[in-house]
């Protein structure tokens, strides 16, 4: 089994479960096409406001899966539904088949009932903000980048294997910014 920058190539029973969840992951890149990539998202809650950006090169990240080309060209080909099973690499810590186990739940975070939480870290990651489901199913931690007000994903979470992920505080209301148009929209 080849390892290269963190990735290798998957079992046969891994590749048995890519199969299954592909599917997934081409309908994960249209909604994260149709309704992140290109907008700011704005989370308010009680106390404090959080602006997040998505980008397509942040796709395969979130999906714990390499495929030898960029992260853009992964958004890209999976959204066309031209993923090559045989392209694609797990990441060599385990936590791919993990995150693919909560892609279809991406939606989640942008409807009512998400939370967020502020910094902290797990294992090795660290994060500025979390955002969360109620129900402990998906977190998407998030980091801020010097030069930049806008927070990006940085690893999406399955929370129905954590044994604690902190409740954070209820978003009260969620909006979007066009960055093509600069229309706002209320989604919630």
């Amino acid at each position: 089994m080849a390892i290269t920058g963190g990735f290798r190539q998957p079992t046969v029973t891994e590749q048995r479960q890519l199969h299954r969840y592909l599917p997934q992951v081409m309908a994960a890149a249209s909604f994260c096409d149709r309704e992140l990539i290109g907008f700011e998202l704005i989370y308010h809650t009680k106390n404090s406001v959080v602006s997040m950006q998505v980008e397509q090169a942040n796709f395969s990240h979130l999906c714990g899966l390499s495929y030898g080309t960029s992260g853009r060209e992964f958004s890209r080909l999976a959204k066309r539904k031209r993923l090559s099973l045989d392209k694609l690499r797990v990441k060599s810590d385990g936590t791919s088949l993990l995150k693919l186990r909560v892609l279809d739940q991406l939606p989640r975070l942008i409807e009512p009932g998400v939370r967020l939480v502020t910094n902290g870290s797990l294992l090795m990651l660290k994060y500025d903000f979390a955002l969360r489901t109620h129900q402990a199913i998906i977190g998407l931690t998030l980091s801020a980048y010097s030069g930049s007000r806008l927070l990006t994903p940085n690893s999406l979470l399955n929370l129905k294997t954590m044994r604690q992920f902190p409740a954070g505080v209820e978003v009260t209301h969620l909006s979007r910014i066009a960055f093509r148009t600069a229309k706002r929209e209320d989604l919630w």
